[in-house]
């Protein structure tokens, strides 16, 4: 039989390296998204944050029992939000710090 779990299935097809990176993948997000939650102060990012981090809890554990990563019907709305999501947060640093232009 087939794995439905996403963690088995990139490790078989990527490795070891694989799955760390993948893992190291969704750390980084988890660890920014809370970062700017509990330091910024625009409730447009606040709020964007907040979604990122519950959407990537609930894609991690789907994820232990489905290809919730591959699925392109869940894959690419979260992917997209994941996209906004940090597009917000570097606009928000440039216009906080202009010399990120330079």
């Amino acid at each position: 039989g087939e794995s439905h779990n996403q963690y088995i299935r990139n490790f078989v097809e990527t490795g070891v390296l694989g799955l760390i990176v993948f893992l190291f993948l969704l750390y980084s997000i988890i660890k920014a998204s809370l970062n700017v939650f509990f330091k910024s102060k625009d409730p447009l990012l606040i709020g964007a944050c907040a979604g990122l981090f519950c959407s990537t809890v609930v894609m991690m554990i789907t994820a232990l029992f489905a290809e919730s990563f591959i699925v392109v019907k869940i894959n690419e709305p979260y992917w997209f939000f994941a996209a906004l999501t940090f597009a917000v947060m570097v606009i928000n640093k440039m216009r906080d710090d202009p010399a990120i232009l330079t």
